[in-house]
């Protein structure tokens, strides 16, 4: 578990840290208080923090429904007249947003696994990019980062996801 009281800047503990002037009664000036992770979506759109495995499972399963939906309600608008431009840019613009919706849940999971950050881009290369015969790494790497279990307590993405802020903290 990581240490609450412990300077961002230096890494120690506030009873080591230079930073820390030894007559204040708080916490070193360095000192940023971990990331509240404890609401199921919070953050969503910012790579900070982390996110537990159902959070993980839910937030691919909703981008990549919604990103099929919108690909196939495209397919349904005439093409004549100028429509398949449209069709394309709203397409392009929906396929960046779900693959930057899944490499922040990625990262996000990442953080809680304690696993380096390119673990998270594996799957969008693959679902989106590669083809069928490396579609299986891209499967195998969500299952990993599905399954791989999360750091217990509070690490330097923040607070344990799902689980009560202020009790980790104390």
């Amino acid at each position: 578990m990581a240490n609450v009281e412990q300077c961002n800047k230096c890494g120690r503990s506030i009873s080591e840290c230079p930073y820390y002037k030894k007559d204040d009664v708080g916490f070193c000036e360095n000192y940023v208080k971990p990331i509240d992770n404890s609401r199921f979506f919070s953050h969503f759109f910012s790579a900070k923090g982390r996110i537990g495995r159902l959070q993980y499972l839910v937030t691919v399963l909703i981008v990549v429904a919604v990103y099929a939906l919108v690909y196939y309600l495209l397919r349904f608008f005439p093409t004549a007249d100028g429509y398949e431009i449209w069709n394309s840019v709203i397409h392009t613009i929906c396929f960046i947003l779900a693959a930057a919706l899944i490499i922040i849940a990625g990262l996000k999971r990442c953080h809680d696994a304690g696993v380096d950050w390119w673990y998270a881009t594996i799957p969008i290369v693959v679902l989106f990019v590669m083809g069928l015969v490396v579609l299986i790494i891209g499967a195998a790497a969500f299952f990993f980062l599905f399954f791989q279990k999360g750091e217990d307590g509070l690490n330097e993405y923040g607070s344990e996801p799902l689980k009560p802020y202020l009790p980790q903290i104390e």
